[in-house]
């Protein structure tokens, strides 16, 4: 759990918010607006806890159990009127409910160590004097998140060096990871082990911004670009293995020459959604649903419907256990 990254929205009926006077517009899951004039500073505007209390909370745990002893980063993704008036605030007890230590984080980003003696902790938003909110998201990661993956990160675009590399392969690996709710999505190391020459591309925003939003584009082009002038690479492919990711490998193969893109057979089946219709590059996913590929498409797992008890939970399966019958196809 240590190399995971934890991703908490603001919903509706999970954790406490201060509602005397409070205006809430709750329009996805990723996007909340909170007014109020009339609190004052200091006051906690939403609150979750660790402890898992169906009682009290209505709901199981709301946050990750989070690691004794380590360090974790904590990034507020929101923005306030006016500016610089929100604050994150941990409180951290122990079992016995005793409140051991409070860490106030003023800033957009900051870091925190988990006591070893704590039991559970509340995340807070605190108000430093403003009067509006457009809050998307919190994000808790590990130092080894990023140092286990080798990732850079661009606005929660979340881009690996090459990894295995093979001095005598020409061929490059483009892998999107299929977004999980609540989590930036990982590809099992041991899956990971298995591939050669791989670039891992996976995202911390709502449905990874279908990796097609205007500024994910550029990023991600602008990697290709940079590692086609340092290598030698006479073929790339792209490879997904689920409906956001498969669509993601075909868009941007039929943007490089000598692209291909690898896919499963549920390329682009999604239910719609309001989140989605408000979600970055959700225009770019339709179109490319609809539009005819003129690159060379390779569907390697065929996936059969879900049961349909099943459907509910269906954004929470990892179905990257798919990407076995990819590797069976290019290693033989």
């Amino acid at each position: 759990m240590i190399d995971q990254n934890f991703i908490i929205y603001w919903q509706q009926n999970i954790g406490k918010t201060y509602m005397y006077g409070s205006s809430i517009n709750y329009l996805t899951k990723n996007h909340v607006i909170f007014e109020n004039n009339l609190f004052p500073s200091g006051s906690c505007i939403h609150s979750w806890t660790s402890l898992g209390n169906y009682q009290t909370y209505r709901s199981a745990s709301q946050l990750p159990m989070l690691e004794k002893g380590y360090k974790y980063n904590i990034k507020i993704d929101a923005t306030t009127i006016p500016q610089n008036t929100l604050y994150i605030q941990f409180k951290f007890y122990d079992r016995y409910e005793n409140l051991i230590e409070v860490v106030t984080i003023k800033d957009k980003q900051g870091s925190f160590v988990y006591p070893s003696d704590a039991h559970y902790y509340e995340l807070s938003l605190i108000n430093g004097g403003l009067q509006e909110i457009i809050f998307h998201n919190l994000v808790i990661t590990n130092d080894e998140f990023i140092i286990k993956n080798r990732f850079f990160e661009y606005d929660g675009l979340f881009v690996s060096n090459i990894l295995n590399e093979k001095s005598e392969s020409q061929r490059l690996q483009i892998l999107f990871a299929e977004p999980v709710i609540g989590n930036t999505a990982i590809i099992p190391k041991h899956i990971i082990e298995q591939f050669s020459d791989v670039v891992l591309v996976t995202s911390s925003k709502l449905y990874a911004h279908f990796y097609m939003s205007n500024e994910y584009e550029k990023k991600i082009l602008g990697m290709i670009e940079k590692l086609q002038k340092n290598y030698e690479i006479s073929s790339i492919h792209f490879i997904g293995y689920g409906p956001i990711s498969s669509t993601a490998a075909v868009y941007y193969s039929n943007k490089i020459a000598c692209g291909e893109a690898y896919i499963t057979s549920d390329c682009g089946q999604l239910s719609l959604s309001r989140d989605m219709l408000y979600t970055d590059g959700y225009q770019k996913f339709e179109q490319e649903k609809l539009s005819s590929s003129n690159t060379s498409v390779h569907i390697y797992s065929h996936v059969p419907p879900l049961e349909p008890s099943l459907e509910l939970v269906k954004t929470l399966l990892n179905p990257s256990s798919r990407l076995q019958e990819y590797l069976n196809l290019v290693n033989n």
